[in-house]
């Protein structure tokens, strides 16, 4: 049983149409739905582990600090370049 199955279906969707990633607002929108909700469940993660895991979190925190800090470079950097193509085909 895959529970990620969403996951796998949006790698399949992007192979095969890369363009529609950048023009399908619908597509955009789920994926930034199913991104809002990882994060949601990251928020209440962190909780967790930071109070019931304090020794495994000191250690872990720094990557995970890293890895959010890094999505968030990246996701900025996405945006701005979809943004850029959307304005260049309008003039």
């Amino acid at each position: 049983m895959i529970r990620h199955a969403w996951l796998f279906s949006l790698l399949r969707v992007l192979a095969k149409d890369k363009e529609r990633f950048d023009t399908d607002v619908i597509l955009q929108y789920k994926i930034h739905r199913y991104a809002s909700y990882f994060w949601i469940v990251n928020f209440f993660g962190a909780i967790v582990v930071f109070f019931a895991l304090p020794g495994f979190w000191a250690h872990a925190s720094i990557l995970y600090l890293t890895l959010c800090s890094l999505y968030a470079n990246f996701a900025t950097d996405y945006g701005a370049m979809s943004a850029a193509l959307a304005a260049q085909k309008e003039s």
